[in-house]
């Protein structure tokens, strides 16, 4: 017969146990590897083009609700990719929108998991993705299915008010940098 010292220490054990393999489990689903694909895009000198290029243009509230998607060629590595993220619009710019109106934009990036490597990150071109709750201007072109794309990517979207730490970071430096300086002084 076993006494409630000895069967106390057994429960404490397996409770160790227990937390240590969903300690585990949770560290084992961080994100393992990032990769960046390259692809050919138009690449805007001036606010003009990327105007014309454009479906709606509107300053929009982005908020916080994604959808990953993620699609694997038959070697599980990935084969299409995108984000969608939803956005109110605040202003109104271009196009048949109104504030207030939701609209789903598909970012070039998406988090999904693959056998082998584990939980991954696409980003298409270094793409830096949209903020939560942040205000951007952003150019959009409309798709058959009613969602909309990013004009040239990252040149289509420009952070209105930017803070010191992203400004740094993010958008300083950049190759689109004085592009989205000509978009704020335009439309802010």
């Amino acid at each position: 017969m076993v006494n409630k010292k000895t069967k106390y220490g057994l429960i404490v054990f397996l409770a160790i146990i227990a937390v240590g393999y969903a300690t585990f489990v949770y560290l084992d689903n961080t994100l393992k590897s990032t990769i960046i694909s390259r692809s050919d895009m138009q690449i805007y000198q001036e606010v003009s083009e990327i105007e014309n290029d454009s479906d709606v243009i509107a300053t929009v509230r982005v908020k916080p609700n994604v959808i990953n998607h993620m699609e694997y060629d038959n070697d599980g590595l990935p084969l299409w990719y995108w984000t969608e993220r939803e956005v109110i619009i605040t202003k109104p710019i271009k196009g048949e929108v109104k504030i207030g109106d939701k609209l789903t934009v598909l970012e070039p990036y998406a988090i999904g998991e693959n056998k082998t490597i584990g939980k991954l990150e696409v980003i298409s071109e270094q793409y830096t993705k949209m903020a939560d709750e942040e205000e951007y201007i952003l150019f959009l072109i409309k798709r058959e299915d009613g969602k909309f794309m990013i004009a040239g990517k990252d040149q289509g979207k420009a952070m209105i008010k930017l803070s010191k730490e992203f400004s740094a970071n993010l958008e300083a430096g950049s190759e689109f940098e004085e592009l989205h300086k000509k978009i704020r002084a335009k439309y802010e």
